[in-house]
């Protein structure tokens, strides 16, 4: 990632690796892999090995079986009150077979309507968020946040509209593409859900309208106390065939591309059953879904039995995907 440079140098092999083994209209799941998970939660609780966590705090693991370590300490970073944090993202850290700590700013938002936030001004609403980003020199935790985005300056405004997925985008040496996405997004590309019914300003004009399931993409101009930009609509749940619509939650975005249509590669869990066309997917699954493929690829992480005490409790989600080298011949080549 760039935070998310690192993200677009996967899309080659996992494209390749895709249609290559599973073929372009063959959707048979398969079991992946990955470097990291990401997680913050619901409800306090201790992981297998031990590790205490509480609402706010974002834990991770490396690979599965890999022990927990903590990533942000809510309480240690001045938010004391009970503030959930249900939507983040972050740079992946290199995999090294330890604990790393995680490179880089934070962004995340809460699922509280309006909550206050250290060294931001006034009420951090639930469709807002905010970026910390930890001095090196022992700053007071109110240096370290700044209101990242203000979801009421463009059309997020409602309980419904709370930010349910981020996955942001910083701005980097990807070629450009009305609007040129990325090309335009001097600010940023910021993908979110929504928790339920959206109406947003469309780039094209009119607006768009939708269901929680939905991926948004703005494409940012300005961040912060002034956010301005254009929306997209870059996944729609119902065109994609899922049931119930509002099934995708936790959606971490991967990997994008756009020519007039938008292509996305996102992971996803769901608080319950679905179906996806003929695909049929269960509760606290963590899924890959990859629209140039033509749908969901199969599950990465199963929570009811790799991580069984975050077992219907895990709310954000950021997970690394595990991309096997190319070694001359071979299914990945």
């Amino acid at each position: 990632m760039n935070l998310h440079l690192r993200r677009a140098l996967l899309l080659i092999p996992l494209l390749s690796l895709l249609f290559l083994t599973l073929g372009a209209a063959d959707l048979s799941a398969q079991t992946l892999d990955y470097n990291y998970l990401f997680v913050t939660t619901r409800a306090a609780g201790t992981t297998e090995d031990g590790l205490a966590y509480e609402p706010g705090d974002i834990i991770g693991a490396q690979g599965i079986g890999g022990a927990w370590f903590m990533v942000f300490d809510a309480a240690a970073n001045g938010l004391v009150n009970g503030q959930d944090v249900n939507a983040f993202d972050l740079t992946v850290p290199e995999v090294n077979g330890n604990t790393a700590a995680v490179p880089g700013p934070i962004y995340m938002s809460f699922s509280q309507p309006r909550v206050r936030v250290p060294g931001v001004a006034g009420w951090v609403m639930s469709n807002d968020a905010v970026v910390f980003e930890e001095a090196q020199n022992g700053n007071a935790p109110e240096d370290n946040y700044a209101l990242f985005f203000d979801g009421s300056d463009v059309g997020l405004s409602t309980r419904n509209e709370q930010i349910d997925s981020l996955s942001v985008w910083q701005p980097g040496p990807v070629a450009p593409g009305a609007v040129a996405v990325p090309g335009d997004c001097t600010a940023g590309l910021v993908f979110i859900s929504t928790s339920a019914n959206y109406r947003v300003p469309a780039a094209e004009g009119g607006s768009l309208t939708g269901r929680g399931g939905d991926i948004l993409a703005f494409c940012a101009t300005n961040l912060g106390p002034n956010t301005a930009g254009f929306w997209f609509k870059a996944f729609d749940a119902q065109a994609a065939g899922f049931a119930p619509l509002r099934a995708p939650r936790n959606v971490s975005v991967n990997d994008y591309s756009y020519d007039g249509d938008w292509h996305v590669t996102f992971n996803f869990t769901s608080f319950t059953d679905f179906t996806a066309g003929a695909y049929h997917g269960t509760a606290n699954t963590v899924y890959l879904y990859d629209t140039a493929a033509g749908g969901v690829v199969g599950p990465v992480v199963d929570l009811n039995v790799d991580y069984p005490t975050l077992n219907g409790v895990a709310d954000g989600l950021v997970i690394d995907r595990y991309v096997p080298q190319c070694n001359a011949v071979g299914p990945n080549c």
